[in-house]
């Protein structure tokens, strides 16, 4: 994705328009926050420095950088020095067929100046800084509504949430320009559930009825098929009884809270702008043209998700960035941990769309594996709990370290299915330290055999030891 593109006059200032050609170089500017006053030395300067590729067509380097710092004043940006601007060929015969001369060089010429690469933060010595373009608030004890009996009027969403789900932020200077300066023509912003008519018995009829608008992401035969456990966007309101619901552990068979039945947005945006957004993600490609289904309305695979792509900043702008609207927010809720999560772009992010398709990657791939392990990692706590008091004892965190922990090193041994991973973690709580650390057991964990017989050979092994080091210990006190 280009940062930025800059059309100009048909003659450039200088020579002969047959002299002039694609040009590339580095450059490097500085962006001032707070300029150190003259009047206090002690104030510290606040500033951001980038570095970029730019194409410019020039005949000079002299014209190359007239183009470039003339551009960069009108986005409010010092350039501070260059680096290794040539004509294009020269460049690329000295520096080899960089993407970034490949893609800008082609795009410029008489009627179009100048093309600019991805601005990269850089620190004191040049080298990038790894930005952090997504925020992430952690809500902390987060209790869902109970059944209100005598209590009037009834809250809508617990106390912690209100705020972060239905209150109206001031506009920002970028919204208030949109609106033609007019704050009063900046739209609200609106609160839309997307939830999984799955998770909840007859959720579909409960949110056709809710009197709430709404859209399935789902269209034609596909939407019409699986309507019944599809993904339906909802534009809730504070006072509506099926908003209560979706927070509520009431006891009634109507509370969804404990079925995580999805996840929050909030956008200045339509619902028909949010609902075109996401039905961008529920079917996407990778690379090789292979088709994947992405259930991003999932409330732990968001989190897994997006915590792991705070430092990637096209993935962060295809997600969060809905067409002209301002950037969005998505709140996911864990009711297992009691917290909610806030994921919002920081003000840094470029509002710029990337040109390229968002393709399925690594990053959601291993999202998902993220999310079933942690899965898993609850039914382990649970498994070992009811089995080992002094396990159950420890806090809900180290429960779960705990049983991570095992799981990645039942897989080093290449025991993958849960079962299998079970006996693994019976026998080390049984023996009370590492398997590995017994010769007997080491040699049985390198073996290559079934996972689920590794397992049961594991345990019978261990019971074996345990009762050889208890007639030992007997031996010894008689």
């Amino acid at each position: 994705m280009e940062h930025a593109i800059w059309g100009h006059e048909a003659t450039p200032r200088g020579g002969a328009t047959n002299e002039y050609g694609p040009w590339m170089g580095r450059c490097f500017f500085r962006q001032w926050l707070e300029k150190p006053s003259g009047s206090d030395p002690f104030a510290e300067p606040s500033f951001k420095d980038y570095s970029c590729h730019a194409a410019v067509w020039t005949s000079s380097r002299a014209g190359f950088l007239d183009v470039v710092t003339r551009y960069l004043e009108t986005q409010g940006y010092v350039l501070t020095w260059d680096e290794d601007v040539l004509p294009v060929v020269q460049w690329m015969t000295q520096y080899g067929y960089h993407a970034d001369a490949l893609t800008l060089s082609p795009r410029v010429g008489p009627e179009h100046l100048l093309e600019m690469g991805d601005f990269t933060r850089i620190d004191e010595c040049g080298m990038p800084i790894q930005e952090t373009w997504l925020g992430i608030e952690d809500i902390a004890e987060v209790e869902p509504l109970d059944a209100q009996f005598g209590v009037h009027p009834m809250k809508h969403v617990p106390d912690t949430l209100r705020e972060p789900l239905f209150g109206q932020p001031v506009p920002t200077d970028e919204e208030v320009e949109r609106a033609g300066g007019d704050t009063t023509k900046v739209p609200p912003v609106r609160t839309f559930a997307l939830l999984d008519a799955a998770k909840g018995q007859w959720l579909q009829e409960r949110i056709e009825e809710s009197g709430l608008p709404f859209r399935c992401l789902f269209t034609g035969k596909a939407g019409e098929e699986l309507k019944a456990v599809a993904p339906y966007l909802v534009e809730l309101a504070e006072e509506n009884d099926f908003t209560r619901q979706l927070f509520s552990r009431s006891g009634f068979p109507s509370d969804l809270w404990d079925r995580e039945p999805g996840i929050f947005i909030r956008s200045r945006g339509t619902l028909e702008e949010l609902w075109k957004h996401c039905r961008k993600f529920t079917r996407v490609r990778d690379a090789q043209g292979r088709w994947f289904h992405l259930r991003f309305w999932e409330s732990r695979y968001a989190v897994a998700y997006y915590q792991a792509i705070v430092h990637d900043r096209e993935r962060v702008q295809h997600w969060f960035l809905c067409g002209g609207a301002a950037p969005l927010s998505i709140m996911a809720v864990c009711t297992r941990r009691r917290c909610a999560w806030v994921f919002a772009p920081s003000e840094e992010l470029p509002p710029q769309r990337p040109r390229a398709p968002f393709l399925y990657a690594e990053q959601e791939r291993e999202a998902f594996v993220q999310v079933r392990k942690q899965d898993f990692a609850w039914k382990l706590d649970k498994y070992l709990s009811e089995r080992f008091s002094d396990f159950s004892a420890n806090r809900d965190d180290e429960r779960q370290g705990i049983a991570i922990s095992l799981i990645d090193e039942a897989q080093r041994f290449g025991m993958e299915v849960e079962r299998a991973v079970a006996d693994f973690a019976l026998a080390s709580m049984m023996l009370g330290r590492p398997l590995a650390d017994e010769p007997a057991l080491k040699r049985l964990l390198d073996a290559n055999m079934n996972a689920l017989n590794k397992g049961q050979l594991l345990l019978r092994a261990v019971q074996e030891l345990n009762d050889e080091e208890r007639k030992t210990i007997r031996s010894h006190d008689g």
